[in-house]
């Protein structure tokens, strides 16, 4: 899959701004257009989507081994670099042909426990000014959040999802990915309590070749592996 780097096209008042956070490294990647199912969007049937990338912060509460993002983005989160992905975001789609923008908002982890309220109200100013961007590009701009589900303050996290209706998405891997049986059923159980309360959620799983051998194997955690797939 090809993929676009918009960081490169960024305008000078964008670069001045980064001057500003010389530890800050700012990710925003465009896959190539693909299609949209009919039967998904029926108000863009035949046109093509376009999938936009948007990493806001580096820091994680997971050391995954198969992780890129830390040497991508090993900045904490902070309202200048939100502000200036917001501003990468415009201009990239001003640069997007397509009716359809799928914008993946990802870490690092956005939903850590250590995080205070703060945060939260900068992640509902972040979906505002999507929001503004929809309508001064003409654009339906779908958010999706990648999360690790490793946290215990959950009603937040729920709040935050159901205002905006966005849905998100966990990785479950045999391997690599948790350090304990404890980190496990934390999972788990936010997982469940999740779709319970009516949050659109997907999990994936890492396809690398000790993830498979694990399966193969009914190794450790594949009782919860079996549960979820």
């Amino acid at each position: 899959m090809k993929v676009i780097p918009i960081v490169s096209e960024v305008s000078e008042k964008s670069e001045r701004l980064r001057a500003t956070l010389p530890k800050s490294k700012f990710n925003i990647l465009l896959p190539e257009a693909k299609p949209i199912p009919p039967h998904t969007i029926p108000k863009f049937a035949g046109a093509v989507e376009r999938e936009v990338c948007f990493t806001i912060l580096g820091e994680c509460n997971l050391k995954c081994a198969f992780c890129f993002v830390e040497d991508v983005r090993p900045d904490k989160f902070t309202s200048e670099s939100l502000d200036l992905n917001l501003q990468l975001l415009d201009e990239a789609l001003s640069k997007i042909e397509e009716p359809v923008v799928k914008i993946k908002v990802a870490g690092g982890e956005l939903f850590m426990d250590k995080f205070d309220d703060f945060v939260f109200e900068e992640y509902n100013r972040m979906m505002e000014t999507i929001g503004e961007l929809a309508k001064k590009h003409k654009k339906d701009l779908r958010v999706g959040i990648t999360t690790n589900m490793i946290f215990k303050k959950v009603d937040r996290v729920v709040d935050f999802l159901l205002k905006w209706d966005i849905p998100i998405r966990g990785s479950f891997d045999l391997v690599g990915r948790f350090p304990s049986q404890k980190v496990v059923d934390l999972f788990m159980k936010n997982m469940f309590l999740f779709k319970e309360r009516g949050v659109r959620i997907g999990v994936n799983f890492v396809a690398s070749r000790p993830n498979m051998d694990a399966i193969r194997n009914h190794g450790e955690f594949f009782p919860e592996f079996k549960k979820l797939y």
